[in-house]
């Protein structure tokens, strides 16, 4: 089975035994241009990084006496919401990491290293 949706040359395939299992869950893979990659594979990638960004605004925020409720107040958003970022639960966009960046006071790099 191919599904089509990421325009002609950049498919999702299962049904060509690319697929298998990692950590416990199934693996579709992603092939472009004869280049494969697993799906599984790039939300691990995208897990670590979330988790890394998680710590590193932890760090910051507690080294700098701020709360995740003055965060929260700054960028308009739940207390809830920037503990779910430090536990690395989700993926922010890139607007909000530089809102994170601004209310702790420190670059996007610095939040992404």
């Amino acid at each position: 089975m191919e599904k089509e949706g990421f325009g002609e040359e950049f498919s999702i395939c299962s049904s060509f035994g690319f697929g298998g299992i990692r950590g416990g869950h199934h693996c579709y893979s992603i092939s472009y241009h004869c280049d494969i990659l697993y799906l599984c594979d790039i939300l691990w990638i995208m897990q670590n990084e979330s988790a890394k960004l998680g710590l590193n605004l932890k760090r910051i925020r507690t080294k700098k006496s701020i709360s995740q409720g003055d965060i929260a107040r700054t960028l308009e958003v739940s207390r809830g919401f920037i503990s779910t970022i430090e536990n690395g639960k989700t993926n922010p966009t890139l607007a909000t990491i530089a809102k994170l960046a601004k209310a702790v006071g420190v670059s996007v790099y610095e939040l992404l290293k």
